[in-house]
């Protein structure tokens, strides 16, 4: 079986610590991907109503360097694709900055 994955590094003039809140707490997951997220110990389940009925659910995990969500139910675009998915988010302190190393697997 082929995995396919999405990969990209960025880098974000915040420490570490502030990222980990802003990948791990629904009020700043609804600043940045979407303003229908709910986490609740550990879960997290992000809607997307403008593009119909979808939504993906999550366990989340954190990590001393890196944030790990993994899908354990979607309807994204109309499908399950990505289910069994794991998005890895890898911290990387540089100065006066984070390196975000970014992994979606497991298509």
């Amino acid at each position: 079986m082929q995995s396919n994955e999405i990969k990209f590094t960025t880098t974000i003039k915040a420490p570490p610590e502030k990222i980990m809140e802003a990948l791990m707490q629904e009020e700043h997951i609804q600043k940045w991907w979407t303003n229908e997220a709910k986490v609740i110990d550990g879960k997290g389940v992000f809607g997307f109503s403008d593009h119909g009925d979808t939504e993906a659910r999550f366990d989340m995990e954190r990590h001393d360097n890196k944030v790990v969500w993994k899908c354990t139910k979607s309807s994204m675009a109309g499908t399950n694709a990505w289910e069994g998915t794991t998005v890895t988010f890898v911290l990387t302190p540089e100065a006066n900055s984070t390196r975000l190393d970014f992994l979606q697997s497991g298509y």
